[in-house]
């Protein structure tokens, strides 16, 4: 059988002993027209990509940058207000013949004040410290290399160190953020103490404020947290010795004043001293129904004999910027919710021994009176 003129083959089937009778001739490339057109259109969806990311985080950090300069300027506010309401309560007691409670108020909010000012300057640095303008450079790069842009991420030796710069960034303007946002939260915080020791205050005439369970164990640490910059700078040591406590029903904020006020009082007199290392020690003691008592020890000036009788009278002070209204406001209120506030001292330069002692539910309510001499200081 022959086939004819217009016979096309539909198939075939070509017989070989072995795979050693096939011979390749011409390899095909790889590298095709379909390779590059992908690979470019790849470069060009990650090009796409990575500016629309750096559009995002400069418009964030934008963002961020002005929610806290807004929160700053809050916070400022809120702070004149604070003092706005101390005047007030100055005015007060001035024509209600309350000055005493005016000072107090003052002392104490002071001290927490303090802490808002070490916050905001922490808060200022942060921002003024952000790294916002290297991302409108990396930006300024991408445009200016934009018509070799894959050449210049590729072969460039800046170029190519573009994408891990770019992921650094990043985290540091997170980490930025974060140390931001934890300041504006001791800033809530400390703002909130403000409020509770003013509207505390207000009340001391009549009756202590809200009672409300309270673990001391935390309520010293945010004591020394408030106290953590001045003893930084004045290279204080803690020593923390902590007993389990029971929690107690008593006023937060009026505590918290007074721990404030002692732990300030412990640097104050371990400066004076000029010992080396400055120590201060802070204890938790558990006396079964008797109560709880909270302890702060210096190793600082010590105090007189003579000067422990009068420790917690109105106006009676060592120091020569001192005012006296601290511990005697402190006595005053812990007498308040059926507390004591005592101190001990081996003499001038053995240092001192405040000691604040808590029942574990307060009276529901009692007169204030000024603590007498037996009542105010220890054995």
């Amino acid at each position: 059988w022959r086939p004819g003129p217009d016979w096309r083959a539909k198939s075939f089937r070509l017989l070989l002993r072995s795979a050693a009778d096939v011979q390749v001739l011409v390899t095909p490339p790889w590298w095709t027209w379909q390779h590059s057109l992908q690979v470019v259109l790849g470069l060009l969806l990650i090009l796409l990509l990575a500016s629309v990311w750096i559009t995002l985080l400069h418009r964030k950090v934008d963002e961020a940058t002005r929610a806290l300069r807004a929160e700053i300027a809050e916070r400022r506010r809120a702070q004149l207000q604070v003092e706005e309401t101390h005047h007030q309560l100055v005015d007060a007691s001035r024509r209600a013949g309350q000055a005493e409670v005016a000072a107090n108020v003052l002392h104490n909010v002071g001290n927490v004040l303090n802490s808002v000012n070490v916050s905001v300057h922490h808060l200022v640095e942060v921002i003024r410290r952000m790294h916002v303008t290297n991302v409108n450079r990396v930006a300024d790069l991408i445009c200016e290399h934009g018509h070799d842009l894959h050449r210049y991420l590729t072969e460039d030796e800046k170029g190519r160190q573009l994408p891990q710069y770019l992921q650094k960034l990043g985290n540091h303007l997170q980490g930025e953020q974060e140390v931001a946002l934890k300041e504006l939260a001791d800033l809530q915080q400390n703002m909130e103490h403000v409020k509770g020791v003013i509207a505390g205050q207000q009340t001391l005439a009549r009756k202590f404020g809200v009672l409300e369970k309270v673990d001391l164990a935390e309520l010293m640490a945010n004591a020394l947290r408030l106290q953590a910059e001045t003893f930084e700078h004045s290279a204080i040591q803690i020593e923390r010795d902590f007993q389990l406590l029971p929690i107690v029903l008593t006023d937060r904020h009026v505590v918290l004043s007074i721990l404030v006020n002692l732990l300030q009082n412990a640097r104050q007199a371990c400066d004076a001293a000029g010992v080396s290392p400055k120590i201060i020690r802070v204890r938790l003691r558990s006396h079964g129904p008797a109560g709880v008592s909270l302890e702060v020890l210096d190793n600082g000036v010590g105090i007189a004999p003579e000067n422990l009788a009068q420790m917690f009278q109105h106006g009676f002070t060592t120091r020569k910027d001192g005012h006296g209204f601290g511990l005697h406001s402190g006595a005053l209120a812990v007498k308040a919710i059926g507390g004591s506030l005592t101190a001990q001292s081996d003499g001038p330069g053995k240092g001192a021994h405040f000691t604040l002692t808590l029942p574990l539910q307060a009276p529901l309510a009692t007169e204030p009176t000024s603590p007498t001499t037996p009542n105010a200081i220890g054995h």
